[in-house]
């Protein structure tokens, strides 16, 4: 009994977490800069909420991820860097993937390969990685 009411009380406070998330989310993008998100195939049960933080070690991303839905998902991502110019670096980050379980939440953090960016965009891909080197063919070759 003590194991389904925890079940009912973690789901509850999952809902109340999502219902601020989305409430929340687009006003702190906001806030934070011209950031946003891209999502590369768009999956309602994913919210993706972003700050930065500037350091000496030059621009910090956090971005916090939630999993609204009850199926466990995949989420592929990655961050295309601007300078000053409005410039995008070449030092585009690989793709790196986290998996999300039902109602969880995770942070994940990156740094901007060079000090002088001003601007980036979080690129989001829920299922699939869209790196070349992971994909194979449907003939197994």
């Amino acid at each position: 009994m003590n194991l389904l009411r925890r079940a009912h009380e973690l789901k509850t406070k999952a809902a109340v977490f999502s219902v601020a998330l989305t409430c929340i989310a687009p006003f702190s993008n906001a806030l934070a800069g011209d950031h946003e998100v891209e999502y590369l195939n768009r999956n309602t049960s994913v919210a993706v909420d972003l700050s930065t933080v500037k350091s000496s070690r030059g621009t910090v991303v956090y971005a916090y991820l939630f999993n609204r839905g009850s199926a466990k998902q995949t989420v592929y991502y990655r961050v295309g860097w601007f300078d000053a110019s409005g410039k995008e670096s070449s030092q585009r980050d690989a793709w790196t993937s986290t998996i999300l379980h039902p109602y969880q939440r995770e942070t994940v953090q990156v740094v901007a390969p060079v000090v002088d960016t001003v601007d980036y965009k979080f690129h989001v891909s829920i299922g699939k990685s869209l790196d070349p080197a992971t994909w194979t063919s449907k003939s197994g070759n």
